[in-house]
C-alpha cells in the first residue's frame, strides 16, 4: 500500500459562524442529544483546524436541523421486515424489493424548518431556495415531487430553481426520516451477518469509513490497528468490512491500494484504489477518546477529498459539500 502526505489546504466557503464551544460535555455525564453533540464536535474541530471554520459554519446548522428532525421522526411504522433467506450469503440487503417507507407526508413540515436554515447558511443559493419556497407555497411543486426527486426520478422544476439545488433540498429533507427508519431496523441487522461493500439495510454505497479498536480475530481485521466500519451515504447505517479491500471494486492487492494523508492529521486519510480510481474517506479512531459524528469527521477531511480528486480519483459516494 502506498501513501502520500501533502500539506493541508484551507477551506474557502463563506457563511455565518458557528459559536465557539468552550465547555465540552462531561465525559461521565449523560450522552448529549444529537444536535448538541454535533455542535460540540464542530467546535472542537474549529479549535483544532481553524481554516475549516467557514465550511463548518455553512454546514453545521443544516446538520443540527437534520438531527433534530431525525430524533423527532416517527421511524419505521409497523412490524420490522424479515431478511430474505440466506440474505447474507446472497448479498441481498434487508430492504431489497421493499425500500424505505414513504415519508412524503412529513416533508412539508421538514421543509419549513430546513429551507430558512439553508438560505442563511448558503447565501449563494438563497435566491433559488427562496424561489423554491414560493413555488411550494403556491403549488407549483409539492412534497410528492420532491420525494420523487430524492429517489432519483425526473420532475418538472419550477422557474428559477436548478436541478442541482432542488435535488440538494429534496435529499436533505428526506434524509432525516430515512436515517431514523434505518436506526429502527438495526436490531434486524444484528442477526444478519454482512461482509459486502454495500449497505446491509438499503444497498447504498459508503461515503466514509472508520477504524475502531475492537478485539476480533475474524477476516475483518487484516492488518493491525482496528476493525473497519463503512458508513452508508443514503441511510447512515454502519457495518463492518474487510480492512484491506476496496469497497468499490473489491481489489485486495496492497500495491494497488493507497492513501492520502497529511502530516498534521495523520489519523484522517483518503483510501484510494488504482484499479477503479475511486476513494473513500477514513478516520482512524483507534486512539480517539471522543468518537466524532461521522458527518463532522467527513467535513474535516474535505482537503483530502480535493487532493484525491486532483490525483484523478472519484468518490464512491459524494458528500453534499463536495458533489460535482
Amino acid at each position: 500500500m502506498h501513501a502520500a502526505t501533502p500539506e493541508t489546504p484551507a477551506a474557502t466557503i463563506t457563511a455565518t459562524p458557528v459559536p465557539d464551544e468552550k465547555t465540552p460535555a462531561a465525559p461521565h455525564g449523560p450522552m448529549p442529544d444529537a444536535p448538541t453533540r454535533l455542535h460540540q464536535d464542530a467546535a472542537r474541530l474549529v479549535r483544532e483546524v481553524p481554516p475549516l471554520r467557514p465550511l463548518l459554519d455553512a454546514f453545521v446548522p443544516l446538520l443540527e436541523a437534520r438531527a433534530t428532525l431525525r430524533d423527532a421522526a416517527p421511524g419505521w411504522v409497523g412490524p420490522l421486515p424479515t431478511p430474505t433467506p440466506d440474505a447474507s450469503v446472497k448479498g441481498i440487503p434487508l430492504l431489497s424489493g421493499i425500500g424505505f417507507q414513504d415519508v412524503t407526508e412529513h416533508l412539508p413540515a421538514a421543509l419549513e424548518q430546513l429551507l430558512p436554515v439553508m438560505e442563511e447558511a448558503f447565501p449563494a443559493l438563497a435566491p433559488e431556495l427562496a424561489a423554491l419556497r414560493r413555488a411550494l407555497a403556491v403549488g407549483d411543486i409539492n412534497a410528492s415531487a420532491l420525494s420523487a426527486l430524492a429517489e432519483g426520478r425526473a420532475i418538472t422544476l419550477p422557474s428559477g430553481v436548478s436541478a442541482e439545488v432542488a435535488s440538494f433540498v429534496a435529499s436533505e429533507a428526506v434524509r432525516p426520516f430515512i436515517e431514523r427508519q434505518a436506526r429502527d431496523l438495526a436490531p434486524v441487522l444484528r442477526a444478519m451477518p454482512w461482509a459486502r461493500p454495500v449497505c446491509p439495510t438499503c444497498g447504498g454505497a459508503p461515503n466514509v469509513s472508520r477504524l475502531q479498536r475492537e478485539r476480533d480475530d475474524s477476516e475483518f481485521i487484516t492488518g493491525h490497528g482496528g476493525v473497519r466500519f463503512l458508513h452508508c451515504a443514503a441511510c447512515a447505517t454502519e457495518w463492518r468490512y474487510k480492512r484491506v479491500s476496496c469497497p468499490g471494486c473489491g481489489n485486495e492487492e496492497p500495491e494497488r491500494l493507497g492513501l492520502l494523508a497529511t502530516r498534521e492529521r495523520p489519523f484522517e486519510r483518503a483510501d484510494t484504489c488504482d484499479d477503479c480510481k475511486r476513494y473513500i474517506l477514513c478516520l482512524d479512531a483507534t486512539e480517539c477518546i471522543n468518537l466524532p459524528d461521522a458527518t463532522i469527521a467527513a467535513l474535516a477531511m474535505l482537503p483530502l477529498e480535493l487532493l484525491a480528486r486532483q490525483a484523478g480519483y472519484s468518490p464512491l459516494a459524494p458528500h453534499p459539500w463536495s458533489a460535482g
